[in-house]
């Protein structure tokens, strides 16, 4: 706790601009952390399509039905859109 108070102490007394850049700093340092442990996981991990590992699936087959919306659907999708439109003019 107390090692906490000595960090708000010190940051009182720091300029803004100093506190900025302190936070860039480590802003970037979560960004390179981030890359090493990417690189280091990378030979472990395998990215395969699972038509590349499974040979003998058949081809996706996809049917598409067109039903029409009920009524409550309907006035739901139109409230959504007019909601949506005025947001855009709100911009």
């Amino acid at each position: 706790m107390m090692i906490l108070l000595n960090i708000f102490e010190i940051l009182i007394q720091m300029k803004v601009i100093e506190i900025i850049s302190i936070f860039r700093i480590l802003y970037l340092f979560n960004i390179v952390r981030k890359k090493i442990l990417i690189d280091l996981l990378k030979p472990f991990v395998l990215r395969r399509l699972k038509r590349d590992v499974l040979t003998d699936l058949p081809n996706k087959t996809e049917l598409m039905i067109f039903h029409d919306l009920s009524k409550v659907q309907k006035e739901l999708y139109k409230a959504l859109l007019t909601k949506n439109r005025c947001k855009e003019f709100n911009k």
